[in-house]
């Protein structure tokens, strides 16, 4: 009788280890794939911003006169860092809520 509860025991326990390390084997996937889009995420946007948004802007007024206008470099620079930033907090959000909900 003895040895037929402690075997159900071991059995308990062993049901509730591979419990655990599944779940963290889940965690551990979830962890390594929002830190890859984080990082993928920032270096796309900031690259792309970097080749696609205009540090000078020309505009033309009513009599047809242009006139440019010059960002700074470290604006510039500033600019598409906190653009990337906000990207790329966005994009993570999407990720997490994409594997809660579509990975169960």
């Amino acid at each position: 009788m003895w040895n037929r509860e402690a075997q159900n025991g071991l059995q308990n326990v062993t049901i509730a280890l591979e419990a655990k390390s599944k779940f963290r084997i889940r965690r551990n996937f979830v962890e390594r794939t929002l830190v890859k889009t984080a990082i993928y995420s920032f270096i796309t946007s900031f690259s792309l911003m970097i080749v696609l948004i205009q540090r000078v802007r020309t505009t033309e007024d009513v009599n047809g006169m242009v006139s440019s206008s010059e960002t700074t470099y470290p604006e510039f620079f500033f600019m598409i860092l906190k653009n990337s930033i906000i990207i790329t907090f966005i994009m993570v959000i999407i990720m997490f809520l994409y594997k809660r909900y579509k990975g169960k």
